[in-house]
């Protein structure tokens, strides 16, 4: 402790700062904090007593409310805890964060991925935090908000949400973070800025030179089975989107810029979810309608549009907050199991502070009026994942601040599972409700070219074709080429055949990609004479492949690996067949997400039957890069899989002869 105090004293003070109210809730969380403290009770009881005697009645409130959500805060610990924690420093210390991972920190990083299975200790905060860093840490967070420019108008109870905590999310607390790292955020982010600057530009450029500043490696699977400690996380370069913004918290916290963590559950029209950060600046600094949402991969301008500019949609918008939110499901659902995607006490829903403001009503039936929680759920890649939950009332459940342009199911929970409760739904962009009922006595033919949404990215990938050719000759500077094909403006992100009306003789082929077009980013090449066999040759092109996108990309069997030219112009791929050879055919696919139709293997098509998946048929793959099915259900919601391989699947309706991906 910095200072000693009497224990009458002490005794004093707090009786008069715990009891006066005692019948407050906040009351009632500090006392059970203080009592669950344990040995620890006396470091907590000393910094109550310090601020009580401070001019500045905030730092008392601000310890209060730190001191009350301590004991919903933990963190593990084991002697094999403790080693994984000093392997964290040994990765951390290996090379600055600008430059490439090295090979050793690479082999380090493989060593975290064996979890330890040993009994572990659970220490909660309140158990742990002592007086001096904790007065020194609330000390250096008030000294931020009464001087930091982004802190102007910001107030006292966002300061404590999202500038005052310790820690950001679950990991392992560490009091001093704060002073290292305004070192480090200062020494990299706040250099000289242009005279004539706006704040908001300003902003923005202390944003992009923080992200600028790392090699960032996103990944989609969790790399820390045990967390980290703040200043670990700074040097550690590789992780999920969630352990790079909550490097962005801490970060802009330490020099006064008030931050949180966001998430989207669950994208509504492509598989996964996202993390994201907002930050809180007063009208008085920056003039906005909506909140400032920033993710620390992409610093996209103008500030404060990430998620509005993303072409995917946000199911719902939630936010980590420090403090135990008393009307979290978390916090009510009672005996009633709930989903793990809720199992946070520490989240709150900020769907309308991005928009998100639909709404939808679901009759139920009375076999289903058995719960008190109802669930609206988003389609993943193969299942049906929660998104928002209600209270039921009466027969009914209101689900509200939703996002649109997304099909729901409405569901409840039990045995672990979501069990439907209702046909989907789709709210519409404008917020209109259509019921997506299956009429199985009115039926349809489908053709069906994928398995997933096709999206922008892979339609860009095909239109790098334009203004590609065809070119065949007998000489290897190909002299004078004879032009097989010319690409038109509209290409399929599928396999191109391209087949000759007569053989044609030549050993060699080439693909040549038009101006500025990455080479045309092939994925595939081949070449076949007029009995259709597979003619193999020596893969020859231009100079100036990508070192991680190479020549020999386009000829390695793998559709998924491309090859990319770094020249502007005149940049081609192609075979020499050795000796000149009949040529009638010739496939070419550009940069894919290999969920078009294959040949030779098994997709099986799939319609919603209420309460589950009903199977219609099951075809082989061929050529013709399609499947055609009849006797299909109209008003039906269908998935496409693939049986043979692949992982992405995504939900569809059929309208006007084509798929309308949702």
């Amino acid at each position: 402790m910095s200072k000693s105090y009497p224990r009458f004293l002490i005794g004093i003070l707090l009786a008069t700062l715990i009891l006066s109210s005692c019948t407050s809730q906040e009351e009632r969380e500090l006392r059970a904090s203080l009592k669950q403290a344990g040995d620890n009770r006396p470091e907590l009881e000393a910094v109550l007593t310090h601020y009580a005697e401070d001019a500045d009645s905030r730092k008392l409130e601000a310890a209060r409310f730190l001191i009350r959500n301590m004991q919903y805060h933990s963190t593990a610990t084991s002697p094999e805890i403790e080693r994984y924690y000093l392997l964290m420093d040994s990765i951390s210390r290996l090379t600055p964060t600008r430059w490439k991972i090295s090979a050793e920190q690479d082999s380090l990083f493989d060593a975290l991925d064996n979890p330890f299975e040993k009994p572990q200790t659970k220490f909660y905060d309140n158990q742990i935090v002592k007086a001096d860093e904790l007065i020194r840490h609330i000390d250096d967070a008030f000294a931020l908000y009464d001087s930091a420019t982004w802190c102007r108008g910001i107030d006292f109870g966002t300061f404590c949400e999202y500038l005052l905590p310790y820690r950001v999310a679950d990991e392992s607390p560490d009091l001093d973070w704060m002073p290292f790292y305004q070192e480090k955020v200062r020494e990299r982010a706040y250099k000289a800025f242009p005279y004539c600057m706006t704040i908001q530009d300003t902003l923005y450029t202390i944003l992009n030179r923080m992200s600028t500043n790392y090699k960032i490696n996103i990944e989609y699977k969790q790399r820390y089975p045990y967390g980290y400690k703040p200043q670990q996380l700074y040097s550690l370069k590789r992780g999920t989107c969630q352990d790079y913004n909550i490097l962005s918290c801490y970060m802009f916290r330490s020099v006064g810029i008030p931050m949180a963590l966001d998430f989207v559950p669950l994208w509504g029209n492509r598989s996964l979810g996202h993390d994201c950060a907002a930050l809180f600046i007063s009208k008085a600094i920056i003039d906005t309608t909506s909140v400032l949402d920033y993710s620390f991969s992409a610093a996209p301008k103008p500030l404060g549009q990430y998620l509005s500019s993303n072409p995917n949609i946000p199911t719902k918008v939630y936010r980590t907050t420090f403090s135990r939110q008393q009307e979290s499901l978390a916090a009510v659902h009672g005996e009633e199991e709930i989903p793990p995607v809720f199992e946070s006490a520490f989240i709150k829903d900020v769907s309308p502070e991005y928009r998100l403001t639909h709404e939808v009503t679901i009759e139920l039936e009375k076999a289903d009026r058995n719960h008190r929680f109802y669930y609206l759920c988003s389609y993943d890649n193969k299942e049906w994942l929660p998104v928002a939950w209600v209270q039921r009332k009466g027969d009914k459940v209101t689900f509200q601040n939703v996002g649109g342009d997304i099909v729901y199911l409405p569901c409840k929970y039990e045995k672990r599972r979501m069990k439907p409760v209702s046909s989907p739904v789709i709210i519409h962009k404008d917020g209109k409700i259509e019921p997506l009922v299956t009429d199985t006595r009115h039926l349809q033919s489908l053709t069906l070219y994928r398995k997933y949404t096709e999206g922008e990215n892979i339609r860009r990938y095909s239109r790098l074709f334009q203004g590609g050719r065809i070119e065949a000759s007998n000489d290897a500077a190909f002299q004078n080429p004879i032009v097989l094909y010319r690409f038109p403006d509209s290409v399929g992100v599928n396999y191109q055949h391209l087949r000759l009306r007569l053989p044609f003789e030549c050993r060699y082929v080439r693909f040549v990609s038009g101006e500025d077009k990455n080479g045309g980013e092939v994925a595939d090449f081949q070449i076949y004479d007029s009995e259709g066999k597979t003619l193999r040759g020596k893969p020859i092109g231009s100079d100036g492949w990508d070192g991680r996108n190479p020549l020999i990309s386009a000829f390695d069997d793998d559709i998924l690996s491309f090859a990319k030219s770094t020249k502007g112009k005149d940049a081609w791929l192609g075979l020499d067949l050795g000796k000149r050879c009949s040529v009638s055919k010739i496939l070419i696919l550009p940069h894919n997400d290999d969920n078009f139709i294959r040949v030779g293997e098994v997709y099986q098509l799939q319609y919603w039957d209420r309460t589950h998946w009903r199977t219609i048929e099951e075809q082989l793959g061929d050529e013709r890069q399609c499947i055609k099915v009849d006797f299909c259900p109209t008003g039906a919601l269908f998935r496409l899989r693939n049986l043979s391989r692949g992982k992405e699947e995504r939900i569809f309706t059929y309208e006007k002869g084509r798929q309308v991906w949702w």
